[in-house]
């Protein structure tokens, strides 16, 4: 055995290209050697060839994925909502510098400096900042001194919304009343429901509610007559995640 040729291509048994591996990479079966592929699917298969020339068939074939090692930013990418309050993981990777800087963009113009220089672990943590108005159209960009990459798709950020008691609504004891709220706009499973009179909370409804949209109130009979209630739902796991119903409702 004098030594192999490594066959790849592009298609399946049609090699466009093969790599001499012979005595200096080679220990009997085994041989080491380095093949740069361009990002794409590849097919590659290995014949022996002895001291005359005589070659062997080819091999099983080997279908291999190259994979850019280009800078990406693997998430937030795709269409998806991120809420207010809420924690989101970006991730990223291939970036060659020890820190990168992060940016919330909207139609291409940056509105949030995220991070500047965090370390370049390919993972960051933030919760949405309230700051940041709710709509269509944000991306992500993680950039370095060596290369940038973005969201490949515009996703939305949504503020929490408390629907129902509506303002100005008049609540009797006397009938079960609904809390409605937008569950899309409140992040995991579970939200806790509270009483605030004024700004001060008085009473908590509900904790660990299914985040359905809905819940059923029975409102407490000792309950003092008043124009000044408002209903705050707030995610159970995410405490920073939360919504008020707009404006005051009475009780009587």
């Amino acid at each position: 055995m004098a030594g192999y040729n490594l066959y790849y291509g592009s298609s399946p048994r049609q090699y466009q290209a093969n790599l001499l591996l012979g005595t200096d990479v080679c220990n009997g079966h085994s041989c080491t050697a380095q093949l740069e592929l361009e990002q794409g699917h590849w097919y590659v298969a290995v014949t022996a060839f002895d001291q005359q020339g005589n070659e062997s068939e080819y091999s099983e074939e080997l279908h291999v994925i190259s994979e850019s090692l280009e800078p990406t930013l693997i998430y937030p990418n795709g269409s998806i909502t991120w809420v207010r309050g809420c924690t989101y993981d970006i991730l990223w990777e291939n970036f060659p510098d020890s820190k990168v800087t992060l940016e919330l963009l909207k139609d291409g113009a940056t509105v949030k400096k995220i991070a500047k220089g965090t370390n370049n672990d390919g993972a960051f943590s933030w919760v949405v900042s309230k700051k940041v108005q709710p709509g269509e159209g944000f991306t992500v960009r993680v950039s370095g001194k060596n290369g940038s990459d973005s969201s490949d798709e515009q996703f939305r950020i949504v503020a929490p919304t408390v629907i129902s008691p509506a303002k100005g609504a008049l609540l009797e004891k006397s009938n079960p009343q609904s809390i409605i709220w937008d569950p899309e706009t409140f992040c995991g499973p579970n939200v806790d429901i509270s009483l605030l009179k004024g700004t001060k909370k008085i009473l908590d409804i509900a904790s660990f509610v299914p985040n359905t949209g809905s819940y059923l109130w029975e409102i407490p009979g000792e309950l003092k007559p008043s124009p000044r209630y408002r209903i705050k739902i707030a995610s159970s796991f995410h405490q920073g995640c939360f919504g008020y119903s707009e404006g005051y409702f009475a009780a009587d």
